[in-house]
């Protein structure tokens, strides 16, 4: 007999797990779970992208950073262009003193001053984030310049190979400089990507977690992220441990997302196997459910934590009573609980063709002492009572 029974859902069946069960097509079961989960999720990124674009701090600080890398490589770029054209040449010998002045200094291409030039490429170089302190490398050539210049404007200009030493010391530093620049811009454009992807999975996971604490922690750390960018306190370390957190709660709310799939793919199988059997729904709410067997009474079932399912046998009566069972009445319930018991072994064999495998952990005749009772009511009689209640509370509260 089987006017209660409670049974244990293991993993979905399939040879290749049924998180991919969708794209095999295996079991009916495998693929509900995989369209839940893509729906939850995809879900979840329309939510998460629409609260990303209202956040206006995060937004205007992480524009506001994106546009400063971006400005800084190109200021660079322009500094290598710049560097490329410097052309250090040394004066042509003269032997009279009447000859163009300007002609005595380091030239470029452009036959202007090298000083001129010099300062182009450190004036970009600075822009472009480089440090040019006192004391600092940028400065140091300039300096170094100033004294060439000084000398070329002598009566014994300095030799050829000087001004080549000096040209390739300029392009020299001035290139490792801009490299090791562009490093630290990668590695902050690499943070900024980081804290980008932190704050876009710790939003949209806030929405699929169905448990209140991980959602109180997802907002905290979408809040530390945001503060980071905003205070500009982010460091490889630092993320490192938001990421390790962060981590550590998707996987919890992996896990509850994947059995809350497989109950969904239980629920969804066993209505439809239900249905086939003959059953007709009367009754839904949450993971409680109602049915009418073929022949009369009604089967409750309902989706309990731990992948467990329930059903329970129930007796319906036309009318309201106190009276216990009569002789026919308990005729008629263990007839259908008979029937049910045959067709709950039934629904057994079609939900592993779904791919759900089923453990009965309980199966049992309902004591004659407890069988739960409903009375059949239709919405007419149900209309009448609500008034009936509505006229005798006007009449107490006028």
């Amino acid at each position: 007999m089987s006017g209660e029974v409670l049974v244990l859902a293991g993993a979905l069946s399939g040879p290749a797990g049924w998180a991919v069960m969708g794209a095999i097509g295996a079991f009916r079961a495998g693929q509900l779970a995989s369209e839940w989960l893509r729906h939850e999720r995809a879900l979840a990124e329309r939510k998460m992208q629409k609260e990303k674009q209202a956040a206006e701090a995060w937004q205007r600080h992480h524009r506001a950073r994106q546009e400063a890398i971006r400005r800084a490589t190109e200021q660079r770029e322009a500094v290598r262009r710049r560097l490329a054209g410097l052309r250090l040449q040394a004066p042509p010998s003269t032997e009279t003193d009447d000859r163009d002045t300007s002609a005595r200094g380091f030239v470029d291409v452009d036959r202007q001053g090298l000083m001129a030039a010099l300062e182009r490429v450190i004036a970009g170089a600075s822009e472009s984030g480089i440090d040019d302190s006192p004391g600092g490398p940028l400065r140091r050539l300039a300096q170094q310049a100033l004294d060439l210049d000084a000398e070329s404007r002598s009566g014994s200009p300095p030799p050829a190979e000087v001004i080549a030493g000096f040209q390739a010391a300029v392009a020299r530093t001035v290139e490792a400089l801009l490299a090791e620049k562009d490093v630290r811009d990668q590695s902050r454009r690499s943070l900024l990507d980081r804290l980008e992807a932190l704050l876009g999975e710790a939003i949209a996971y806030r929405h699929l977690a169905r448990d209140g604490e991980a959602r109180v922690q997802l907002s905290q750390l979408k809040d530390q992220l945001v503060g980071r960018l905003i205070a500009g306190t982010a460091t490889p370390a630092a993320i490192d441990l938001l990421e390790e957190r962060l981590g550590r709660i998707k996987a919890a709310i992996d896990t509850s997302l994947e059995q809350a799939a497989t109950g969904e793919a239980l629920r969804e199988c066993t209505r439809s196997r239900l249905e086939g059997l003959g059953y007709r729904p009367i009754s839904e709410e949450g993971e409680h459910s109602e049915w009418e067997i073929p022949g009369g009474e009604r089967l409750r079932m309902a989706l309990q934590p731990g992948q467990r399912i329930a059903f329970q046998l129930v007796h319906e009566r036309e009318a309201r009573s106190s009276q216990p069972l009569s002789v026919e009445e308990l005729e008629k319930l263990r007839r259908q609980e008979q029937r049910w018991c045959e067709d709950f072994h039934a629904l057994l064999r079609g939900l592993h063709e779904d791919g759900i495998e089923l453990q009965v952990q309980l199966e049992r005749e309902t004591p004659q002492t407890a069988i739960p009772i409903v009375v059949l009511e239709d919405v007419e009689e149900w209309l009448e009572e609500e008034a009936d209640r509505d006229a005798s509370a006007k009449r107490r509260f006028p």
